[in-house]
């Protein structure tokens, strides 16, 4: 979408489309459901999980990032993700859009 095409909403609208993009995917939502499960995950970790290599696997958790929806901490020499505090809020903004009662 061109810069000049996002001037038509507002932030909210595009707020709720990133993170829609990034829950768009099987694998991003396989992400996420490991992250609420085990609270955090290694990139090495998801390889088996998701059946995906790695570089693909790491584009992946770049859109959860990027959409705020994760964090990535240097921790003793790994890359660990957490799911950010407020993520499932951000995915429960989204579902209000089709059910605002």
């Amino acid at each position: 979408m061109g810069s000049t095409k996002k001037l038509q909403y507002n932030k909210n609208q595009l707020f709720k489309a990133k993170i829609a993009k990034a829950i768009g995917h099987p694998a991003r939502v396989s992400i996420l459901e490991y992250l609420v499960i085990y609270g955090f995950v290694k990139n090495r970790d998801l390889v088996p999980l998701l059946k995906l290599n790695g570089s693909t696997i790491v584009q992946h958790l770049q859109v959860l990032e990027n959409a705020g929806l994760i964090k990535e901490e240097f921790i003793m020499n790994e890359h660990m993700y957490f799911l950010k505090s407020d993520a499932m809020k951000k995915c429960g903004e989204l579902i209000t859009i089709f059910n605002p009662h």
